[in-house]
């Protein structure tokens, strides 16, 4: 688990959602061939949020990048293929929807979402490319993330 990712669950568990870090999914021989990783081990979410009284799960990206040029739009619009592959839960929609998907599953086996229980999905950036910030936000809203 990183520093960054310590940060942004207090942040959430502080303004009142409950969280959870680390949440690795299990998918069945079939759902990876699904999504063309035959091979991948369990894919795995940064954190996920739950916003109790409005029923919204949040799952969430955590970048810092502190260190690099930052969260560049083409990465997460999946312009640049290359850059993309950091952002699938983003950039690869059959991915979004299978990890989805399950989640919703074992959560709902768990007791801890229900049926009407809304996604959104977030990203968390330490870092963005200077200049890509406004494209990044009207993309998120645009697509209702």
């Amino acid at each position: 688990m990183d520093a960054f990712e310590n940060i942004v669950a207090k942040c959430l568990e502080e303004s009142g959602l409950w969280v959870r870090q680390t949440i690795k999914i299990n998918l069945s021989k079939n759902e990876k061939r699904q999504i063309n990783k035959h091979t991948t081990p369990r894919p795995e979410i940064d954190l996920v949020a739950l916003d109790v009284k409005n029923n919204i799960l949040l799952m969430v990206e955590a970048k810092s990048f502190i260190d690099s040029t930052g969260v560049r739009f083409d990465g997460v619009s999946g312009k640049n293929p290359k850059d993309a592959a950091r952002y699938k839960i983003f950039t690869k929609e059959l991915y979004r929807q299978v990890i989805t998907r399950k989640l919703l599953e074992e959560f709902l086996a768990m007791g801890l979402v229900n049926k009407e229980t809304k996604v959104k999905y977030v990203l968390v950036a330490g870092r963005v490319k200077p200049g890509d910030e406004d494209a990044i936000k009207k993309y998120f809203n645009e697509k209702g993330w």
